[in-house]
C-alpha cells in the first residue's frame, strides 16, 4: 500500500523497509534531489484519515567508504600484517566451507546437525505438551520425536552444480588489501583494459566493504564446463574498453548502445572456446537488485531455447542427480494411489507435482509468484501432463476454498517445499484447518529455522492455532550440496 501511495505521488523509491509493529518506515531514494522532493510531498499529506509526517533519516555509513576510512586511519595498507590478512581469506571457505573434509566426514557433520535440529524440535514439542504420541515416539526412537533414517549421500560429489551465477569484479589476488582502499577511485576512473578484472565468486559483500571476486578454478562443486566458461568470459571482459559495473555509483558495463556489438563479440568468444554451451542469453538489468526482477528482458544471443522453463530469480535445485534422490523419496513417503490428489504448496515451477502427476488422480500446485506459475504451466505442457492445475495465490487464501472442489472419496496429500525462511504462520494455520489433508510432506532446506514450523503444525489446539494438529512420523536427510554445510531435511507428518 505504501509503495502504491508513493507511485501515486510521482515518487520513485529504491527501497522500502517496514519495521514490524511500528508506525513508521524507512524509504531510500536514488538521489538527494529525490529525497528532498519526497519529504516535501509526503509531510502533511492526508492518507487513510491520518496526517503523514516525513523527515530526513540519518543513513548508515557506506560500507566501502567506511572501510577506506578505517584503512587510511590505521597503519600502512601494504604492511605485512594486512597482506597476511588478505591471504587468509580463502574463496573455498566462502563457497565450499567443508572442502578440507572427506565426504564421509561431511556426511557425519550434516547428520549431527540434522539430529540436533530434530532434538531441538523434540524439546519444544515436549514444552508444548503435544500429547502421548511424543512419549511413545521418544521411547521408540532414542529420545527424539520421530524415526530418523539418517542422510542419503549425493550420487555426484564433484562438479555437481547445474546452475552457477558468476559475479564480475576486481580480482583480489593481484592488489591485496589495496584494492579495498582504491575501489571507489578504480570504478570511477578506470578506462584502461581491466587486467585485474575477475569472473567468479565474491569473497565478501558490500556490507563488509569487500567486493573482490575470485575465479572458480579451485571450487570442487563447479563443473569444468562452467569454469572454462567463466575463464573465457573473464578474458573477453579484460580486453573490453567498457568498465565493469560499479556498486558504488551504479554505472558501467552492459551499456545499451553497445548491446549488439557485445552480443556478437560474446557469441564469437564462446563459439571459439568450445565451452559446450547450449544457449546464451543476455539479461537487460532493469533494477539495482542483483537478482533482477520479473520485468527483465532476456535476449537469446545464440543456441536453442531452454527445454525446461524456470524463472531466473526463483530458486531451483542445484544438484540434478541428488534432486532425483530427493523426489524419489518424497514420492515413496506420499504412498500415492490412482485416487490420490496431491497439493504441491509453494510449487515454484512445478517440478515435484509434474514428477508425481502420472501416478495420481490430480495435482494442484499453489504458488504466489506469478512468473513461476507461468513457467510451471509451460513445463507441464512440455512434459505432456494433463492432470495438473496451477493456482497463483497465497496458500492461506487458496486452501480453504479447495475443500469444496475435492471429491469426498479422494485421499489428499500435501507437499510443502518453502524457501529458507520457512512457511508463514498463516500457511501453518491454513494447513491445520484443512482437515482433508491427512498426510503432509515438509521439505526443509534450513531445518534449524524450520523447527518453529514443525512445532506449530503439531501443537495442541488454541485460539491462535485451530484445526487438528499433526504428528511427526519420520525424517530423512538428503545431501544436495557436497562440500557445504547445507542439507535438505524431509519430514512426514500425519493425523
Amino acid at each position: 500500500q505504501l509503495k502504491k501511495l508513493l507511485r501515486k505521488l510521482d515518487l520513485q523509491p529504491v527501497k522500502i523497509k517496514l519495521i514490524p509493529r511500528a508506525t513508521f518506515a524507512f524509504v531510500t531514494f536514488s538521489s538527494e534531489t529525490e529525497r528532498q522532493k519526497a519529504v516535501k510531498v509526503i509531510d502533511g499529506y492526508s492518507w487513510k484519515k491520518k496526517m503523514l509526517q516525513a523527515k530526513f533519516a540519518k543513513p548508515a555509513a557506506d560500507p566501502i567508504a567506511k572501510k577506506r576510512q578505517s584503512e587510511d586511519a590505521s597503519t600502512d595498507v601494504h604492511s605485512k600484517q594486512n597482506r597476511k590478512k588478505v591471504k587468509s581469506s580463502n574463496i573455498l571457505d566462502v563457497v565450499i566451507p567443508l572442502w578440507e573434509k572427506s565426504y564421509e566426514e561431511q556426511l557425519t557433520i550434516k547428520k549431527l546437525n540434522l539430529d540436533s535440529a530434530i532434538r531441538q524440535c523434540t524439546n519444544k514439542l515436549e514444552a508444548a505438551k503435544v500429547g502421548d504420541w511424543l512419549k511413545l515416539h521418544k521411547a521408540e526412537f532414542n529420545g527424539i520425536c520421530c524415526q530418523f533414517d539418517g542422510i542419503l549421500p549425493s550420487p555426484e560429489i564433484n562438479g555437481y552444480r547445474n546452475k552457477c551465477e558468476f559475479a564480475i569484479g576486481m580480482d583480489s589476488n593481484n592488489e591485496g588489501m589495496k584494492f579495498i582502499c582504491d575501489l571507489v577511485e578504480y570504478y570511477r576512473t578506470n578506462d584502461s583494459i581491466g587486467v585485474d578484472i575477475a569472473v567468479g565468486f565474491r569473497l565478501g559483500s558490500y556490507r563488509e566493504g569487500n567486493l573482490s571476486v575470485v575465479p572458480p578454478t579451485d571450487c570442487a562443486n563447479v563443473p569444468q564446463e562452467a569454469k572454462l566458461l567463466a575463464k573465457e568470459i573473464q578474458g573477453y571482459i579484460r580486453q573490453s574498453p567498457l568498465p565493469i559495473y560499479s556498486f558504488v555509483d551504479h554505472t558501467g558495463y552492459w551499456r545499451q548502445n553497445e548491446l549488439q556489438s557485445l552480443k556478437d563479440d560474446i557469441h564469437h568468444c564462446l563459439k571459439e572456446c568450445n565451452c559446450q554451451v547450449t544457449s546464451i542469453y543476455l539479461q537487460r538489468q532493469m533494477t539495482r537488485s542483483s537478482a533482477g526482477n520479473a520485468d527483465s528482458i532476456y535476449d537469446l544471443i545464440s543456441g536453442s531455447k531452454q527445454i525446461f522453463n524456470f524463472i531466473r530469480s526463483y530458486a531451483t535445485e542445484g544438484n540434478t542427480l541428488a534432486a532425483e534422490v530427493l523426489y524419489k523419496n518424497i514420492r515413496e513417503w506420499c504412498s500415492i494411489k490412482a485416487t490420490t490428489i496431491v497439493l504441491d504448496i509453494c510449487c515454484g515451477t512445478g517440478t515435484i507435482g509434474i514428477l508425481m502427476a502420472k501416478n495420481v488422480r490430480k495435482v494442484i500446485g499453489i504458488e504466489v509468484v506469478e512468473d513461476a506459475i507461468e513457467d510451471a504451466k509451460a513445463n507441464a505442457e512440455l512434459n505432456d501432463i494433463k492432470n495438473i492445475e496451477f493456482i497463483c495465490g497465497k496458500a492461506e487464501d487458496t486452501l480453504p476454498s479447495l475443500v469444496d472442489n475435492l471429491p469426498n472419496f479422494s485421499e489428499v496429500v500435501a507437499i510443502v517445499d518453502p524457501p529458507r525462511a520457512g512457511l508463514h504462520t498463516r500457511v501453518i494455520k491454513a494447513l491445520r484447518r484443512s482437515l482433508f489433508i491427512k498426510t503432509l510432506i515438509y521439505v526443509s532446506c534450513n531445518p534449524a529455522m524450520a523447527v518453529a514450523n514443525f512445532v506449530e503444525l503439531c501443537s495442541p489446539r488454541t485460539n491462535r492455532l485451530r484445526g487438528q494438529p499433526f504428528k511427526i512420523m519420520k525424517a530423512l536427510g538428503v545431501d544436495l550440496f557436497p562440500y557445504t554445510d547445507h542439507c535438505e531435511l524431509v519430514l512426514q507428518f500425519e493425523r
